[in-house]
């Protein structure tokens, strides 16, 4: 007789595969084809499967080409040479996070991007966008420029290219810092008079003054009604550089601008003060020592709490051969004073004026004795 064994239908399906979104088709790991096989034959059945999608969400991985080989491929035939299953392509979880800006005010209203702190994006995945606020967009000058302050940026609304789809992520927008330094203004047209030696580093401001290196269209007001100006030191000098303060800024807009104005490059003289040391006359004896009798300061006057409170002489005066100044009239000369209180000579314009030594000759009296 005949045996006649048919082919037994062979029923192929396919399970898993869940993945993270990664801009690919291809399944993930855990997916299998399986198939309703008696136990114990050995055949492998093969097929090209893919999602339907690379979008993340709710997804069909599709399986077509279907086929069987193997030592007990023969005994089946095929029901089907497609099958499919559910599966998840989740979001790539990433984090972008608002780049932290320092600017100055009036340098523009723009942030300075984002870095992805952690994940990736899939490969061609670009971000080519994203949406950033702050306070500061609502916190703008008279002239429209961000306000000096300390503000927090928000970033969200990530769009791009390549097939970049914001729905693909899971994506974490953290803020970053943006800080609006205030502008530095500088100030024109002050003066400082010169002045003579008091003894003190006061200073005398005059001329208009006028600001430069604001922002076009801001309201701002200058007062210079409390300035006040100080020499680097009391001394006399030319040219000595003044520091100049006091000068206010006010206005709609002053916040933005920097308290401490710049009035660099302002300069003046202290003169000398005049004054006259005179030489005091003195009058002695032969032989009554060899010592000047001092000075008097004859016109001008000292800076309050200095004095002079000595001079070095010099006189034309001879002397004998005990060392005494020999008789005659010499004139005395000062010079080189020093002085208390601060006082030095720099400081003041002195004439010294020229005093008289007389030295007059000692009575001698002649004894004799013996015989």
């Amino acid at each position: 007789g005949a045996l006649s064994v048919n082919q037994r239908s062979l029923t192929v399906t396919s399970s898993g595969g869940n993945k993270g979104y990664d801009g690919t088709t291809a399944t993930g790991a855990g997916f299998a084809l399986g198939d309703n096989r008696i136990s114990g034959d050995v055949f492998t059945a093969t097929g090209s499967s893919v999602y339907n999608t690379a979008n993340a969400g709710s997804r069909t991985i599709n399986t077509t080409g279907i086929s069987i080989s193997g030592t007990d491929a023969a005994n089946y035939a095929l029901s089907a040479t497609t099958t499919s299953n559910a599966a998840t392509i989740s979001q790539a979880a990433i984090t972008l996070d608002a780049n932290d800006k320092t600017q100055t005010y009036g340098d523009g209203n723009s942030y300075n991007g984002y870095s992805i702190t952690s994940g990736a994006l899939a490969s061609g995945d670009t971000i080519s966008s994203v949406s950033y606020t702050s306070g500061a967009d609502s916190n703008t000058s008279t002239s429209g420029n961000w306000r000096a302050g300390t503000y927090t940026i928000t970033a969200s609304g990530a769009t791009g290219t390549g097939g970049f789809n914001a729905t693909n992520y899971a994506i974490t927008y953290t803020t970053g810092a943006l800080s609006v330094n205030q502008k530095a203004l500088t100030v024109s047209g002050i003066s400082v008079s010169n002045k003579e030696y008091d003894g003190n580093t006061s200073a005398t401001v005059s001329g208009t003054a006028s600001y430069g290196g604001s922002i076009s269209g801001d309201v701002l007001s200058l007062d210079t009604s409390s300035a006040t100006a100080a020499f680097a030191d009391k001394n006399v000098g030319t040219g000595k550089a003044v520091s100049v303060g006091g000068i206010t800024l006010s206005g709609a807009d002053a916040a933005n601008y920097s308290s401490s104005i710049s009035t660099s490059g302002i300069t003046a003289d202290i003169t000398a003060k005049a004054i006259t040391l005179d030489a005091n006359d003195k009058t002695q004896v032969y032989g009554a020592g060899n010592t000047y009798n001092g000075f008097s300061l004859t016109s001008g006057s000292y800076v309050s709490g200095e004095s002079a409170t000595a001079l070095s002489y010099t006189s034309s005066a001879t002397t004998s051969t005990s060392g005494n100044w020999n008789a005659g009239t010499y004139t005395i000369t000062g010079s080189n004073a020093t002085g208390t209180g601060g006082f030095l000579a720099s400081n003041y314009a002195i004439t010294y004026t020229t005093g008289a030594l007389s030295v007059n000759q000692r009575s001698l009296t002649v004894t004799s004795s013996g015989g």
